[in-house]
């Protein structure tokens, strides 16, 4: 993104004209009204070079309304108010809005004095307000209101009762599909289908819901916000609760999932079975020890449950800790397992145009091509995950290769 503001500018408009202006991208075709005209001998700024250098604090918390929170150990800052966030680092030229890439401004983020500064542009540039110099006076103006609002369709991947926020992944079936943060306000809806109201606290990890927010949570990065409504898909949604298995002689913990709410009690008792077995298998397995296992779920869609566990153990004449990485997914209508050789079509044309995806996939991710003497998969968003470990036995973690199902829906089973 370009600097909006060129010191040279900034001193000659001052100089001739008593007024230097800021502005951000968005139209005027509204008038926006004033929400701080501030006297520049109370703001403690100073100029760093020729940038205009302003009390961050003093300005986003006390005249703007924004909430700061700061990382003595990180030395970052963050600042949310309503929808819109964002996170700046002490002596970090690294700036962001909306989804685009981080970009730099005049100058840094700095400390000084115990106080936090940045440079003017900052309140034009990533929050977007109207900043202008007039005499001796700081004017702030809103910008205009942008009031759109998306749909998102995901899951409930993980909650902060305590926070009131629900992280939502998406299930690849909207443009929106990530990782999005989202908070209960006092104006928030929660309801079913039917539209009838549902705590908070009833919302459930698993839960499939059609959630509405503000654009602009979406195009953050990371996403997150305040959530507008919530609509829970109750005959599409599950609960996933955590279990554990300890084994005290070989040093053994391993935390894996549990599906309830099913329609169908008969294949819930089986998704369970198979959960089990996989990771009793692990837990019997004489290869692990000091095994520390963790689970994450990757996708729950109309058809499937992904989930991926992720850990370290101690092997035998070994040093240090080595990394597991292990997936499993299941067909909800069948229970059964779908793995590498089975998501695919076997046919000489199928397998072809499979390696020829792989070749190419593992080409951008720095490699000369797809060398594995085995492959497994996870589903995340609208992509299929192909990850393995490379025949170089000095590698640490697998490679994970994210294909879009849309470029492989003609050779999948």
């Amino acid at each position: 993104m370009k600097k909006r503001i060129l010191a040279s500018i900034l001193a000659l408009t001052i100089v001739l004209g008593g007024m230097a202006v800021f502005t951000n991208n968005v139209s005027r075709a509204e008038e926006t009204s004033v929400v701080a005209s501030i006297d520049m001998d109370t703001l403690d700024a100073y100029y760093r070079k020729d940038t205009l250098m302003l009390p961050l604090r003093k300005i986003a918390e006390g005249e703007l309304g924004y909430k700061l929170k700061w990382d003595g150990k990180e030395k970052s800052v963050e600042l949310q108010k309503a929808a819109q966030w964002t996170k700046i680092t002490i002596d970090e030229n690294s700036y962001f809005f909306a989804r685009m890439a981080p970009f730099g401004l005049s100058k840094a983020p700095e400390l000084k004095n115990g106080l936090t500064y940045v440079p003017v542009e900052f309140f034009s540039e990533v929050l977007k307000y109207d900043i202008s110099l007039e005499g001796d006076k700081l004017i702030i103006k809103d910008p205009v209101p942008e009031t759109e609002e998306i749909n998102f369709n995901g899951f409930i991947k993980d909650m902060d009762n305590e926070g009131k926020r629900i992280l939502v992944l998406g299930d690849g079936t909207t443009e929106y599909s990530n990782y999005i943060w989202l908070g209960k306000t006092e104006e928030s809806v929660i309801v079913n289908t039917r539209g009838e109201d549902i705590p908070f606290e009833d919302l459930k990890v698993g839960s499939r819901v059609i959630v509405t927010m503000p654009e602009i949570v979406a195009l953050s990065y990371p996403a997150q916000g305040s959530m507008v409504k919530i609509v829970v898909i109750e005959d599409k949604t599950l609960e996933i609760g955590n279990k554990e298995i300890k084994n005290g002689e070989k040093n053994i913990d391993i935390k894996y999932p549990e599906v309830k709410g099913l329609k169908d009690e008969a294949i819930q008792e089986k998704i369970n079975g198979k959960i089990e077995d996989f990771v009793n298998t692990i837990a019997e397995d004489d290869l692990y020890k000091d095994l520390e296992l963790d689970y994450e779920i990757t996708l729950v869609d109309d058809n499937k449950i992904s989930f991926l566990f992720k850990g370290q153990f101690k092997m035998d004449g070994f040093e240090g800790r080595k990394y597991v990485v292990k997936s499993l997914n299941l067909d909800l209508e069948s229970a059964e397992e779908i793995v590498f050789e089975n998501y695919f079509k076997e046919d000489e044309k199928s397998q072809e145009k499979l390696n020829e995806l792989l070749n190419r996939f593992a080409k951008e991710n720095g490699l000369e091509n797809f060398e594995a003497e085995g492959a497994s998969i996870y589903f995340w968003d609208d992509s299929v995950v192909v990850y393995y470990w490379p025949l170089d036995d000095s590698a640490e973690i697998p490679v994970e290769l994210y294909i879009p199902v849309k470029d492989v829906e003609d050779i999948i089973k």
